[in-house]
Order: structure tokens, then C-alpha cells, then sequence
């Protein structure tokens, strides 16, 4: 039969847990990143803009260089402007590129601790649930974990309709209840039944 301690109380918030405060920092963090990652992509589209702007205006130039016959002097100043507009545009290029480069960087950066950050939380994960389940003085398993596998085994019991048999076996110098002696781990892992056997 399980205890009032064991029974579910609905009308009690469960605290929440170490693990799931760093889910829930690493999600905010992954979604911080896809944030991030948007704005690089606007920047990116804003900056190509920028420089087929760039293209439009030097063809733009050229056109007209081709309809100006008026005078040498005047093809030879649209020439000038051309050349200008030109070496601008190459500038604008090259500063779009260097940006775009900086840009991947910091995509990868920002890939690499996602990725860093999600393994720190498995692991994390996996040291809180042995925390949870194993005492820290034996290594063996604890009553949270008793208490978890003896509810699935009924859960399950009850879904096939089925019976459940429960042994407990008392040992001397391994009572959770009366403490370890000195801080010293209790001879659980040699733990002998003193059973005479069949009469």
C-alpha cells in the first residue's frame, strides 16, 4: 500500500527543478540565437540591396556617357563619375563581403555553443537524475527510485489486469531511518540474509 507521502497531490506546485530552469535558459538561448541569426540574414538582404543599387547606377552612368556626344569635356567628366561611382561601388563590395564574412563567423560561433550548450545540459541532466536516484554515500539506489519503479510496476499491473509481489528485506546497519554512523557508508554491499532455509 503506498503512503499518504507517495500519493499525488494535485493541489500542491511542484518546485521547480534545477534541470528544467537550465532547459528552460538554453531554449530562451537557442531562441536568442534564432534571433540573431534573422537579423544577420536582413542585414545580408539590406546590404545586397545596396549594392544592385550600385550596379543600377553605374549602368545607369554608362547610358549616359553613350547619349552625351556634346563635348569631350563633358564625356570626359562622365568618365570621371563613372570611375568614382565605380571605385564606390567596389568599396561597397568589399565592405558587404568583409561583413558577410563576419557574419559567418559568428553563425558559426554562436552553432559551435548551442551545440556546447545543449551537451552541457545532457550532462547535467543525467548527473541530476543520479543525484535523484542514488544515494550519495552507497551508489544504491534510493527510495525516490524504489518509489518511481514500484508506481510503473503497478501502473503496468493494473493495465494487464495483473498482480504485483512485493519482498522487503530489513538490514541491520543499512536503516536510511536511524542515519550512517559517522558519516561512514553502512555494509550494504555486503549485505548477507541470515535465512536457515527450508525446515
Amino acid at each position: 500500500m503506498i503512503g499518504p507521502a507517495l500519493r499525488h497531490r494535485p493541489d500542491r506546485k511542484r518546485p521547480r527543478s534545477m534541470t528544467e530552469n537550465i532547459v528552460q535558459v538554453a531554449s530562451q538561448h537557442v531562441t536568442d540565437v534564432q534571433d540573431i541569426n534573422k537579423n544577420l540574414v536582413e542585414k545580408t538582404l539590406c546590404m545586397r540591396c545596396l549594392a544592385n543599387l550600385s550596379q543600377v547606377k553605374s549602368r545607369l552612368l554608362v547610358e549616359t556617357i553613350h547619349d552625351m556626344n556634346n563635348s569631350r569635356q563633358e564625356l570626359a567628366d562622365l568618365s570621371t563619375d563613372l570611375a568614382k561611382h565605380a571605385k564606390q561601388a567596389e568599396e561597397q563590395r568589399q565592405v558587404i563581403e568583409r561583413q558577410r564574412q563576419r557574419l559567418e563567423e559568428q553563425n558559426t560561433a554562436l552553432e559551435f555553443e548551442r551545440d556546447l550548450l545543449e551537451l552541457k545540459v545532457a550532462e547535467r541532466t543525467e548527473a541530476f537524475e543520479k543525484l535523484a536516484h542514488y544515494d550519495s554515500l552507497t551508489n544504491l539506489p534510493n527510495r525516490f527510485l524504489f518509489n518511481d519503479r514500484l508506481k510503473h510496476a503497478l501502473a503496468r499491473a493494473g493495465r494487464e489486469k495483473s498482480k504485483v509481489g512485493l519482498l522487503l528485506i530489513g538490514g541491520v546497519g543499512c536503516n536510511d531511518v536511524q542515519g550512517y554512523l559517522y558519516s561512514k557508508p553502512p555494509p550494504c554491499n555486503q549485505f548477507q540474509l541470515n535465512y536457515p532455509g527450508p525446515a
